[in-house]
Parts: C-alpha cells; structure tokens; sequence
C-alpha cells in the first residue's frame, strides 16, 4: 500500500487518503494542485463546470459558519437562477448532484437536523472537501466576488476560521486585533 501511495504521489501527483463515509472507511485520490488560487483547481477539473458550482456551494456552507441548512442554501442557490425542483441546463438536476453525487464523493456532508418535524436537512463540508480545499482559497474566492475593495480579513469571522486551520490562531486567542 505504501508503495502504492508513492508511485501514484510520484507519477501522478495523486495523494492517497483515508476519509470517514459514514459509519465506513474510504479511500480517495487527491490532486497535490496548489489550491491557492481558485482559478487553478476549476480550470485543472476535468468536470469544470460542476466543480465551480461546488466550490459556490462550499464558499456558502462556509460564509453561513461552516453549516447551512438545506432551504438556505436553495434559497442562497436560486438568486443565481439554480433551483432545488428544476433541470439546470449545465448541471442537470442539482438536487442530486448536492444530495447524492458531492455526498458520495465525501464533497459534501448532507443531514437530517435531529428531531426536526417536518424532517429537514442541512449541509457541511465533507472530509474530501476538508482534504482538498483549504478555507483560505474559498474565502478569497468570496473576496474576488466583491470586488477589489474587499480584502480576506474584512470578514472578521472567516479570517480567524482561516488562521485557526492553518494553525496560526489558537481557538479562543486572538491576534493583531483579530
């Protein structure tokens, strides 16, 4: 196995993983891209189109404090003309790529909310999300959105979110201001 790993880091600049799904172990293929700029990785996809609707998805799972449930996240999805109950012309049925294609593939976390009546659902990022994706390029993803007037640290929580996966802001302790 181990030597799987290297031949497949070496020749293909794949990285295997060990990922939760569910109650199950997996294992996936991860692209040693640097992830920095956004462009990069959904220009690199072979699946582009639909890996630029995921990274919306995750930039507004993570805007919404890293759980968003699932009528915020149509109602987030429709004002860019994306709707739960209608084909989409390049994704097909969105539904079922969030619901079970991004869930399958460990992109996206999708859940009952307990004890909800009637049953609702939310969505989080999935372990393959966590692996591939750091916080830092969906913030500046957001950043780019809103122009060249907003920089990564003018959203005061997502920025501390960022510095404490990158392991520069312990949890609780703040610093220069932040």
């Amino acid at each position: 196995m181990e030597r799987a790993k290297t031949k497949l880091k070496q020749v293909y600049g794949m990285e295997m993983a060990e990922v939760q799904h569910g109650k199950q172990k997996a294992y996936i293929l991860l692209n040693n891209l640097d992830m920095t700029g956004t462009e990069d990785y959904i220009d690199s996809s072979p699946d582009e189109p639909k890996m630029g609707l995921l990274m919306v998805v995750l930039s507004i799972i993570f805007m919404s404090g890293s759980v968003i449930t699932e009528f915020s996240l149509w109602h987030s999805l429709k004002k860019l003309g994306i709707y739960k109950d209608k084909s989409h012309e390049v994704f097909g049925d969105v539904k079922k790529l969030l619901t079970q294609e991004f869930t399958r593939q460990t992109y996206l976390d999708y859940n009952r909310v307990l004890n909800s009546d009637p049953p609702s659902y939310q969505f989080q990022w999935g372990s393959r999300a966590h692996k591939e994706i750091s916080k830092r390029s969906v913030l500046e993803f957001v950043t780019k959105m809103y122009g060249k007037e907003m920089q990564v640290d003018s959203w005061k929580s997502q920025y501390k979110e960022v510095l404490r996966s990158e392991g520069k802001l312990t949890p609780g302790v703040a610093k220069n201001g932040i």
